[in-house]
């Protein structure tokens, strides 16, 4: 960081959780797409985003005067992993409430409602609350570690209206300090494990606590796959966990981006479509491959039929033991 130029290649692809996540959910389920409720600017970015993801259902998308559409700069290094991010979300404060009341009658009817941790903390209270009421299951994907906390900070615990959220590891520690209340000063949510068993078993401890009130909880651990907690039967206090190992692939892996929203989007489709849990991260996985080995964060590889069964793409799931209290 001396101010140096560095040569490098530039690309440029549509992004944003939200945005991400409607993308992959409408590629994998078909018209009309999803609804995305979200904002943009009136200006070229927001006018090119609109021009070009019309398999995405984007009526409740605002378009706001005076304000710059979300921009993100990556920058990977030749592995395709991120080592560092710069956004400009300034418009995501105009994701209100009253936005979200004039979508109202599309999300009430909608079977699943996805947000993100970039929507305003009020706005999101709000959505999980709406949702809560009418029994619909909420989906949120905490976005990053800063955002992650959102629904656990207020004395109203929205994050108990929750049923599914898709933390990384970092995001779950920061989910998990502020559930579990420790008078131990040696706080090891900040676990420096590296090796997969390790970070498995991490997963899963500060993963029950909030199974206490959520339906499942998938964490991604980039090169050391998924652990999926749910519950055994909707209506059960009883979990179980598996995880799920990244399948070997000979493609080159070009970006990171968007592979985690394209995994969890695939889980829902799943989820949507009636396929049991091993069937969902079978899609789910083979979704974040086919981001990876694409600089586009959601590629046009992502079709419907990778919702149809497959066959041993990936190595086959390990059921991990819960365990007991206190121990």
């Amino acid at each position: 960081m001396d101010g140096s130029t560095h040569a490098g290649a530039v690309r440029r692809s549509f992004g944003g959780v939200g945005r991400n996540v409607a993308d992959c959910i409408s590629r994998l389920l078909g018209a009309p797409g999803a609804l995305l409720v979200s904002a943009v600017g009136e200006d070229a970015l927001g006018a090119d985003l609109l021009a070009n993801n019309s398999h995405i259902d984007l009526r409740g998308v605002a378009r706001v005067p005076h304000r710059r559409t979300a921009s993100y700069i990556c920058v990977l290094d030749s592995g395709g992993n991120c080592n560092i991010g710069i956004g400009d979300m300034d418009i995501h404060s105009e994701i209100t409430i009253q936005q979200v009341q004039k979508n109202e009658t599309h999300i009430l009817r909608a079977p699943l409602v996805a947000i993100d941790g970039n929507v305003p903390k009020e706005t999101l209270d709000y959505v999980v609350n709406l949702c809560q009421d009418k029994k619909i299951p909420v989906w949120y994907e905490p976005t990053d570690i800063r955002k992650a906390v959102k629904p656990f900070l207020n004395s109203s615990c929205t994050w108990k209206g929750l049923s599914y959220i898709t933390p990384n590891l970092q995001e779950l520690r920061v989910m998990q300090k502020l559930v579990v209340s420790t008078d131990d000063d040696n706080d090891d949510t900040a676990s420096l494990a590296t090796d997969t068993v390790a970070l498995i078993d991490e997963a899963l401890r500060l993963s029950l606590p909030l199974m206490r009130h959520l339906h499942g909880v998938l964490v991604t651990m980039g090169p050391n796959g998924a652990v999926f907690i749910t519950r055994k039967h909707p209506q059960s206090e009883e979990v179980e966990a598996f995880h799920y190992p990244i399948p070997k692939s000979q493609e080159t892996m070009r970006s990171v981006s968007g592979a985690g929203d394209c995994l969890a989007a695939a889980v829902m489709c799943g989820t949507l479509v009636g396929l049991d849990k091993h069937k969902c991260m079978e899609v789910a996985l083979k979704a974040a491959a086919l981001s990876v080995s694409s600089h586009d964060t959601v590629p046009d590889t992502i079709q419907p039929s990778i919702l149809s069964p497959l066959t041993n793409i990936c190595e086959s799931p390990r059921r991990l033991t819960i365990p007991s209290p206190g121990s």
